[in-house]
């Protein structure tokens, strides 16, 4: 007998999660270098880190999160069913679950061994992108939510948006927005 809320094994944006940890993890690896390589174009610039501070490097999990599941939302979603909630909510897990912990986990590593690692940042990211995409998969599968949740993920997920955006080009004199080779903020 199902539980209530759950979906079945066989719904594809199941596996089309899944299949977004490997997706996601290698194409965040060039979204980093893009911004240089575009020849620091403004519009590139918004959607993938502009320095080496640890906020830009932030966008290299909340971008590629947010269109892998509006792709997975256009491609999956049935009309019949009313599965914005469950797409919408399983999101914002991801992509607010992501982005908090590679930050915890920068500022753990880091103040425990008071060094920077290019590897250990690796190895964050692909665990970042693991875990959220885990725990949206279990939200996604196993809860029913409601328009009030779903309207409270949306509202989520334009604010982490609208932050990205905006503290590109202004973004507060704290240690996270700090670009520690150059000990400049922003672009």
């Amino acid at each position: 007998m199902k539980k209530a809320g759950t979906i079945s094994k066989k719904d594809p944006f199941v596996i089309w999660m899944l299949l977004g940890i490997p997706v996601l993890f290698i194409v965040a690896s060039p979204l980093h270098f893009l911004f240089d390589w575009s020849g620091k174009n403004m519009i590139a610039g918004l959607f993938t880190p502009v320095n080496e501070s640890p906020w830009e490097h932030l966008k290299l999990t909340f971008w590629p999160i947010l269109v892998w599941w509006t792709l997975g939302y256009l491609l999956f979603s049935r009309r019949k069913e009313r599965v914005f909630g469950r797409y919408a909510v399983s999101c914002a897990v991801s992509a607010f679950v992501s982005t908090v912990f590679v930050a915890a986990f920068f500022y753990t590593y880091t103040g425990a061994l008071g060094v920077e690692s290019l590897i250990v940042d690796i190895i964050s990211l692909f665990l970042g992108l693991f875990l959220s995409i885990i725990l949206a998969q279990h939200v996604y599968k196993r809860t029913k939510p409601g328009l009030f949740a779903a309207f409270i993920a949306v509202v989520i997920i334009m604010i982490m948006a609208a932050a990205f955006l905006f503290f590109t080009f202004t973004p507060p004199h704290l240690p996270i927005f700090k670009d520690p080779p150059t000990g400049t903020y922003g672009i």
